[in-house]
């Protein structure tokens, strides 16, 4: 509800700032401590902000962790970790989580896979009702490896879905390039 709240956004401190800055040239000109206060006040709100921002596990900045832990998983060889972020109910094509792993252990064995580097992550939408819900994401994703094409970056539209232990985990997801066609999905190398 309040999330653009916990997650630090520059619009909100940017309005504090404005406010302060306000606040502050009043007092300079009257000098009225009634205006240092509100400069004060402005100033622990900012903080409360940026407090609440570091501390409130917003959806966002929980699929945002397991979008990196994903990766993180990947740079060190442990496929289980990449793979607690993917949902039971898993789906892609006639892939399902089992199928997906069979494909990532093969991929990171023949294809030399060094990491996953993932950047530009943006939250398109959030529905939860409760203990369930349903989120759609895209970032910008490249793969390197040593496999024909490891050069290029792709944009990751992913579903995620709030599973019953209360963890966002990816439901299924599309590769686009962008330098193609952003509209087609492509085929995975693996």
């Amino acid at each position: 509800m309040f999330d653009w709240l916990f997650e630090g956004k520059p619009t909100v401190y940017l309005l504090l700032g404005v406010l302060g800055l306000i606040l502050l040239v009043l007092w300079w000109r009257s000098r009225k401590k009634a205006l240092l206060a509100g400069v004060v006040v402005v100033a622990l709100l900012a903080l409360i902000v940026f407090l609440l921002s570091i501390l409130v596990p917003t959806d966002r900045k929980q699929i945002d962790l397991s979008v990196r832990e994903m990766a993180e998983g990947v740079r060190v060889r442990d496929l289980n970790r990449s793979f607690a972020q993917i949902s039971e109910e898993f789906r892609r094509g006639d892939w399902n989580k089992r199928t997906l792993r069979q494909h990532a252990d093969n991929a990171l064995a023949n294809l030399n896979i060094k990491e996953i580097r993932t950047w530009d992550f943006e939250v398109d939408e959030v529905k939860r009702d409760g203990n369930k819900g349903t989120a759609k994401v895209h970032f910008s994703v490249k793969v390197v490896g040593e496999f024909p094409g490891s050069d290029a970056f792709y944009i990751c539209r992913a579903e995620y879905m709030l599973d019953g232990d209360g963890k966002w985990r990816m439901r299924t997801f599309d590769l686009f390039n962008p330098a193609v066609n952003a509209d087609t999905p492509v085929a995975l190398p693996f």
